[in-house]
């Protein structure tokens, strides 16, 4: 990674992060736990005390969510 990529992509990073500190923390924990820490719907729900289809919706809204509030960034920066 050259040193203009590793600035855009800590950049990015930190805007992903922001955006996720926006989301309930109900749609929070699940993106973490499936999108950044890999665990399947099933584990996620046992582990959140959900079924899997609550943790497929808030995962859906979230990611609806993590759009719209990203749309700024991306449309700013041609991404």
């Amino acid at each position: 990674v050259s040193g203009e990529e590793g600035v855009d992509a800590r950049d990015a990073q930190r805007v992903v992060h922001a955006a996720l500190a926006e989301l309930p923390a109900e749609r929070r924990s699940v993106v973490v736990l499936r999108m950044l820490q890999g665990y399947s719907t099933a584990e996620t729900a046992e582990m959140l005390g959900v079924r899997p289809g609550t943790v497929m919706s808030r995962l859906h809204r979230a990611m609806d969510s993590l759009g719209q509030i990203l749309r700024p960034y991306m449309e700013t920066n041609d991404v």
